[in-house]
């Protein structure tokens, strides 16, 4: 198949739930990186959201009809930037390779780009939080009809050589997770998981602590809009008991912690965490993930993506620090760096 001979079609306005049936999951499973925010659960999910009402192409790249790459566009007018051509999930996704079989993938980024300048000819074209490191970036940077600039940065914890979560800490933080799980035992502390067809109580349970503690900083957090929770909740639905991690930790009954991310091709990723202030002393926060990172372990992970962000807990852990790019083919007067927000 490496030498067969690639088709690239572009699909206009196609259906995220029908399109591709089998193929998109398998190629999600040979994909060259962890593929959550271009899987069918978030696309689907993420147009019923944002993108309802607007134009949407579907690129997909076959080599003897098997599918070996697609990509997600949707058409954004905006009044300060004109009109482009942006990669689906923009703005609250990272992670936003396109999605290409690991064993096709040069080739096809090569294919992929040809097309891309080609509708950049209707409108720029741009794709945001793309992974430096991939091979569809390194294709990219050779490219001169590219232009890119570095976006934010992820956080990754490798887990390859540890068999718990205490193996990673520094001595003093591991006393402090010992002590903070007794306290959680004392309390009689549990952490679960959300059960398929149950995943709206604990996404709701996440809102509710993830912005108490936001706006207790008097900022809004970024579930403070209805469109974000209605995105959360439908990807909660569609990934439970397959790609979804969605835990709290109870005490009484009582939901004090929350965490929620995802699962792919060995890697873990923590997209949103949080938790009640009332109980800071017992660390819920750092209690649940350090859980979640266990299980990532005993489940056979190799790593735990902890995203975009640098919030201060998460250099707690022994972080690799991944940067994202954005690349942008056609015109653009865009602020270099300048990514969507909706997040």
């Amino acid at each position: 198949m490496l030498h067969s001979e690639l088709r690239i079609n572009v699909l206009d306005d196609a259906d995220p739930e029908t399109l591709w049936p089998g193929e998109w999951e398998d190629l999600t499973a040979r994909g060259a990186a962890a593929a959550t925010f271009v899987s069918r659960p978030w696309v689907s999910s993420w147009l019923d959201v944002y993108a309802a009402e607007k134009p949407v192409k579907a690129i997909e790249l076959r080599a003897d009809g098997v599918l070996v790459g697609a990509l997600w566009l949707y058409r954004l007018d905006e009044p300060a930037y004109g009109t482009r051509w942006l990669t689906v999930g923009s703005g609250n996704s990272d992670r936003l390779d396109p999605l290409l079989d690991a064993a096709f993938a040069e080739r096809a980024a090569l294919g992929l780009l040809d097309v891309l300048a080609d509708l950049s000819a209707d409108a720029p074209v741009e794709l945001q939080q793309v992974s430096a490191d991939s091979v569809f970036a390194r294709v990219a940077a050779s490219d001169p009809r590219c232009r890119i600039v570095r976006q934010d940065t992820c956080l990754v914890v490798d887990l390859r050589n540890a068999s718990q979560a205490l193996e990673l800490l520094k001595k003093g933080m591991r006393y402090d997770l010992r002590r903070s799980r007794k306290l959680m035992e004392e309390h009689g502390g549990t952490i679960r998981e959300a059960a398929p067809g149950a995943t709206d109580g604990l996404i709701d349970a996440l809102v509710r602590l993830h912005t108490a503690r936001w706006r207790a900083r008097g900022e809004s957090g970024v579930l403070a809009d209805e469109a974000s929770r209605a995105l959360h909740r439908s990807v909660a639905r569609r990934m439970a008991g397959k790609s979804l991690v969605l835990r709290a930790l109870e005490i009484n009954k009582r939901i004090v912690a929350c965490i929620y991310g995802f699962r792919s091709n060995g890697c873990e990723m923590s997209y949103l965490t949080g938790f009640d202030p009332a109980w800071s002393r017992l660390q819920p926060g750092k209690l649940i993930l350090a859980d979640t990172i266990d299980r990532a372990i005993a489940a056979g992970s190799q790593r735990f993506d902890m995203l975009r962000g640098r919030e201060d807990y998460k250099y707690r852990w022994p972080v690799i620090e991944e940067p994202c790019i954005r690349i942008s083919i056609g015109s653009s007067h865009e602020e270099p760096g300048r990514t969507l927000d909706h997040r």
